[in-house]
Parts: structure tokens; sequence; C-alpha cells
């Protein structure tokens, strides 16, 4: 793993309230992914606490979850998506983005309320064209929301992690939000996703397959909206 980095916050040592909320962050985002309960198992917890502690931005790790998401759905993993998981990718920066990150835009960046310069440009850039983006039209009133927010994250011009910290916050939110507004949809994501999964049926247990399907109803729905993830976040922030 990389060496510690200074915290946008406090130029230093990560101190415990930064620490706890950047941890938040992480678990909100991965509980919108795979939905289940709102916590991390020991093993998951304290992989996350080593990498918080080393510095790893947030953006960094969630982009890397993203990422092994992906993977999972190409390869049907019969495994509940977990950072453990993702521990290889997390730590190696392997986010498997389809090309470098689009520079940072040194000029400004036009959004619906006025122009986003400095290190927030990029975040701007991104509120643009999740703006412009065709989405279902239950998802208009998250996808205000979401613009609103990274605009707003995008103006404070704090530290590009903090930056990443903040708008994968709000990306985990739209998610949540997406996954709520699908309500009606959710009996035939569900019997997708059990499609989908038909042959691992019987190599787990009745626990394991209900996690695994409602993992895969989740990102079926994401997989609408693909503009909209921590990878885009951290493809436009990273160093």
């Amino acid at each position: 793993m990389p060496g510690p980095r200074p915290s946008p916050s406090e130029g230093g040592a990560v101190g415990a309230d930064d620490l706890d909320l950047r941890a938040e962050t992480v678990r909100d985002y991965l509980v919108s992914l795979r939905g289940g309960a709102p916590f991390l198992s020991g093993e998951d917890d304290r992989l996350l606490l080593s990498w918080l502690e080393a510095g790893l931005p947030v953006a960094r790790i969630l982009a890397a979850v993203d990422a092994v998401a992906e993977r999972r759905r190409r390869q049907k993993s019969r495994r509940r998506l977990t950072l453990a998981a993702c521990k290889k990718a997390v730590e190696s920066g392997g986010t498997g983005s389809s090309g470098p990150a689009p520079p940072a835009r040194e000029g400004p960046a036009v959004g619906g309320e006025g122009e986003v310069s400095g290190p927030g440009a990029p975040l701007g850039a991104l509120a643009q064209e999740i703006e412009a983006s065709v989405l279902p039209p239950a998802l208009e009133e998250a996808r205000r929301a979401l613009v609103e927010e990274l605009r707003h994250v995008a103006r404070t011009g704090a530290h590009p992690d903090e930056l990443g910290r903040a708008a994968t916050a709000a990306v985990a939110r739209f998610h949540a939000a997406a996954w709520a507004a699908a309500a009606e949809e959710h009996a035939a994501l569900h019997a997708q996703a059990e499609a989908r999964l038909a042959a691992l049926r019987t190599l787990v247990t009745g626990a394991e397959w209900q996690d695994l399907v409602e993992e895969a109803a989740r990102d079926l729905l994401r997989q609408r909206i693909p503009a909209v993830s921590a990878r885009a976040v951290w493809d436009r922030l990273a160093p």
C-alpha cells in the first residue's frame, strides 16, 4: 500500500471525526450497491480503517468497489460484494477505468448557477454531464438534487480528497433515492436478477441466494445510469 497522505481537513494525521465521516461514506455507498444491513463485517471494518488511516482517498476506494462490482457482473460471482473482495483493486489503484482520467480544467466550468473554477472544476463538469444525460423520468428529482449538490461541493474549493468524499457521498444518496423511486419495479428487477444468476441457484444457501439476488437487482438498475458513480468522480479528481 502507498504511504500515508495528508488529511485534507487536518493537513496531517486523520482526525477521529474525519475518519468516522469517511468510513460512513464508504459504508453508505457499499449498501447502496448491494443492499442489506448498513454496517460492515469485522473483517471489512478493519480493512477500511487500515485504508483510511493510510490516507487512501474515499473516492479511490469506492472507484475500486465500482470496478469490482462491474467485474462481478460479468463473472456472476457466488459471493456477496465485500470490501475484502475489493482489497487488491483498492490497494493497487486498479479502478478499471477505460482510459486516463480527464485532466482538471484550469478554466471555469459553466454550471447551471454560474461558473466553477479551481480544484472543483472537474466536478462542475461532471454535474453538467449528469444534467444532460438521459434518465428515467422517476429519477428527475434525485438527479436535480445530485446536480445541485455536486455544484455546491465543486464551489467549496476544498482539497481534492475532500471533494471526492463529498461527491461520492452525494452519489450514494442518489443511488439510494433511485432504488426507492423504482419501488414498483423491485419485483421485476428481482425476477431478472434470479434469471441472470440461475446457474448459481443450487450452489448457495437461502440467505446467500437472497443477498446475491438483491445485489444483482440493484446492479440492473444502476446499469441504466452509468454516468453516476464513484468511478466517474475519481476519474476526474485523481492526481
